[in-house]
């Protein structure tokens, strides 16, 4: 059914609103109050939603990340139900916290980009400054 993909696009937007809201409303530990959710994709049947985040107050280190993660989890668990009930679902989907690596990539390719046009720039550069031989 073609109307089953577009429900769970809209239906991600709907839990990206309620878990944001909670996250401003109902949290109380300082290592989850930095957090954005960057982008929800959910499973076409609604029963797992990959939870994608960044954060603004902890560094990105690997033992950072894990606690944030697993202190998440639990926030996800107790937050699954209410945000069910707000969004009108029979079942609420599963939360799986996983930190958005997406905005890295793209800084790390422009920034091979800005370095292969230097890398060009200098080489037109040396090209123009070499005498031609005729």
């Amino acid at each position: 059914m073609s109307g089953d993909g577009k429900r769970a696009v809209r239906v991600a937007q709907g839990v990206r609103e309620e878990l944001t809201k909670a996250l401003s409303r109902e949290v109380s530990d300082p290592m989850l109050l930095g957090i954005i959710i960057s982008r929800i994709e959910l499973t076409d049947d609604l029963s797992l939603a990959r939870v994608y985040f960044r954060t603004l107050t902890i560094n990105e280190e690997p033992a950072d990340l894990k606690t944030v993660t697993t202190r998440l989890y639990r926030f996800g668990k107790r937050m699954r139900g209410a945000i069910g009930r707000r969004l009108g679902l029979r079942i609420a989907p599963e939360f799986r916290f996983l930190f958005d690596r997406g905005q890295d990539n793209a800084i790390r390719v422009q920034e091979l980009l800005s370095e292969v046009d230097r890398e060009l720039a200098e080489r037109k550069a040396n090209e123009d400054e070499e005498p031609n031989e005729s």
